[in-house]
Formats: structure tokens, sequence, C-alpha cells
């Protein structure tokens, strides 16, 4: 009986241990931008910013979890590696929506490589713990668009993101959707970013509204088997003008899911609340 107790008793504090840990609010930002003062930004606990604008080994001693913005699935023009990819066979075509981009088909060998041994490594020796790894989700849409072409990209952007903590055991990584690959890689990363969960911006109208409750429910579905099954954070993006309805509405359905929300603006060039 005393052991039955005992075990009950545990149990009872694990579950209790589970709760707090998806109640604890994280405050967190994700910021492209170059003018904010890096003391301020050091206040919250995890910031994704442009390794281009900030070394956080100048900073302030913090506590803060510094990851560096590193996009796998598309190049822009403006990179200083540019001129060395923009004739490779792995450029694939524009992003209409970001003309500046061109996305990359991961399968590559030669970019995968050009990303571990020349890209990566100067980022991290600027301070950073972790990677954010933006368009990693042109895997499955490349694969989806013509899945004879571009068989195995999925499956691809996987064991990169295996690779990557393979040879960088110690960084922090945070993917941005490509949520039907969280449970393939789920033990390699720290948690998620996310965006249109709630909120989404309308390219041709130049304005951010609500996401489709059906599209919603769908990304909620497979957050909450990673969550579930890994606990790790979800930190969701709401694109979306502070005191507004529609800011009020994504904020008040990330906190009914555990979420962690950031309010900013679709440059994300704004340092918003967060919860």
């Amino acid at each position: 009986m005393k052991f039955a107790a005992l075990f009950i008793l545990i149990a009872g504090l694990l579950i209790c241990s589970l709760l707090l840990a998806k109640d604890k609010k994280i405050s967190w930002l994700v910021y492209y931008g170059a003018q904010a003062d890096l003391g301020e930004i050091a206040k919250r606990d995890i910031a994704i910013l442009e390794p281009a604008h900030f070394q956080p080994k100048k900073s302030p001693t913090s506590s803060t979890r510094w990851i560096a913005y590193l996009s796998v699935g598309e190049i822009n023009r403006s990179r200083p590696y540019w001129p060395l990819v923009q004739n490779k066979n792995f450029i694939v075509e524009q992003n209409k929506n970001w003309p500046e981009s061109h996305r990359v088909d991961l399968r590559s060998q030669e970019w995968q490589n050009l990303l571990l041994k020349q890209i990566i490594p100067p980022i991290l020796a600027q301070g950073y713990q972790g990677l954010f790894l933006d368009t990693l989700d042109t895997a499955a849409y490349l694969e989806s668009k013509d899945p004879v072409k571009y068989a195995g990209s999925k499956r691809a952007a996987v064991e990169f993101v295996k690779r990557l903590k393979q040879q960088f055991p110690g960084i922090e990584i945070f993917p941005n959707n490509a949520l039907e690959l969280l449970a393939d890689y789920g033990d390699a990363i720290s948690g998620v970013v996310v965006e249109d969960l709630y909120t989404r911006y309308n390219f041709q109208k130049k304005i951010s509204d609500a996401t489709p409750a059906v599209e919603s429910r769908e990304r909620e579905k497979k957050l909450d088997e990673f969550t579930q099954r890994f606990h790790k954070p979800v930190l969701n993006i709401l694109y979306a003008d502070p005191e507004t309805p529609l800011a009020k509405t994504g904020i008040e359905k990330s906190e009914s899911k555990g979420y962690h929300w950031f309010l900013t603006d679709i440059g994300l060039s704004r340092i918003g609340d967060s919860g």
C-alpha cells in the first residue's frame, strides 16, 4: 500500500509539473530589423534575430537564448553567399511573394555542405546558441508540386535537421512551420515556430486577416501531437496590429492551447508583445 501511495504521489507531481510547464509563459521575439537595442532584446527569454545585424557576444550578460535566423529552403539575393550559388542547379525557382528569394532543392548535398561547413559556423561564432530554420517547408511544397521530380525532398529536410544536430550537438534548433515533419525530427529540435495558425498575411490585399478555422484545426492537430509526444514549446507568430480584434482573438486562442504567442508585422520589424 505504501508503494502504491508513493506511486500515486509521484505521478501526481509529474502531471502537475507538466501542467505548470505548459502554463509557464515564455517572453520571446523574432526581429529582423537592425535598430533595436541589444540590451532591451536581452530581456526576452528567446530572441530570434537576423545574424547580419546583431552579435550576441556583445550583449550584456543575460539568460536569453540567442537564436539566429537561417533560411535553408530559399536563398535571398541579398545574402553574401548568393554569388556562390546563383548558377547552381539546386536553385529551383523564384518565390513570387518574396521576389528576391529563390527556392532551393534541399536534396542537394552541395547545398547542405555549404550550410554546414561555410554558412553556419561563422553565425554560431557570433555568440548564437541556436538556429531558427526558415523555409524548411519548401521541401514539402516542391514534393507536392511535382511528386516525381522532387521525390524525397521531405526526407532530405528531415535528414538535414538530424545532420545539423549531429554536427553541432550543443545547439538549439527551432524549425519554422513544416509541421508534417515534426514527428520525424522532434527529438532533434528544441521547439517549433509556427505562422498562419490563427492569423495570416494576405499578400494580394496587403493586410492581415484570420486563418480559416479548418486550416487552424489541421495545424492544431499536428502541434498538439508534437507537444504531447515531445513536451516541447510551440511558438506562434501572430501577424496583426496591436489592440485589434484579430490580435485579441489570436492571443486568446494561443493561450487556450498553451502556445506561446508573439505579435508582430509581416516584415518582423517590430518588437511586439509576447506571452
